[in-house]
């Protein structure tokens, strides 16, 4: 196995140049609707990140009192 190679994984994070050098490109953004309160870079980092460990309940973006009234 090839070490220090930094493609050897899928990545979970990209830095700001990387998104807008690779990914940016390739996005629309919508002409309805209001306007985003995150950037693309940021949205997009947060779609990674939830790929890689799933949806798990301590990463949940509301209160755990919250969350077991309601289940």
């Amino acid at each position: 196995m090839v070490k220090g190679n930094k493609y050897q994984s899928i990545p979970i994070m990209l830095e700001e140049d990387e998104f807008n050098e690779s990914v940016f490109p390739h996005l629309t953004k919508g002409s309805k609707g209001p306007d985003t309160k995150l950037t693309f870079h940021r949205l997009f980092n947060s779609l990674l990140k939830l790929m890689h460990t799933g949806c798990q309940r301590e990463e949940l973006p509301i209160e755990n009192d919250r969350l077991c009234n309601t289940l």
